[in-house]
């Protein structure tokens, strides 16, 4: 079973190229810093594809985020957390944003 996700990986990588390996990294992140401009003040400074907020009633926002089919990770310090792939669209920032806000 290893075998088959270690060839997946690298033919993932021979297809995309370093090229487009770079650019998928570079729209991934740029998702991410979209969402922190837009919820503000992620708990950590540096971060790639994965940003944690702290919101004010993580049960409610984890509601929220349920209705509209949002996975976020909910770190039981009130803290959650979002993490974007090379499939995110400005939309789908615009909706984690809004669930993260409270204003969906």
């Amino acid at each position: 079973a290893k075998a088959l996700l270690a060839n997946i990986a690298a033919f993932y990588a021979v297809y995309h190229g370093p090229q487009g390996l770079e650019r998928i990294a570079r729209r991934t992140h740029f998702m991410a810093r979209v969402l922190a401009a837009a919820v503000g003040s992620p708990v950590h400074d540096a971060y790639f594809d994965t940003v944690r907020f702290r919101v004010a009633d993580a049960g409610a926002a984890m509601a929220r985020a349920a209705a509209k089919r949002i996975n976020l990770r909910d770190h039981g310090d009130g803290t959650l957390g979002v993490a974007f792939d090379e499939t995110v669209t400005l939309a789908d920032v615009a909706d984690v944003a809004a669930v993260l806000l409270g204003r969906a």
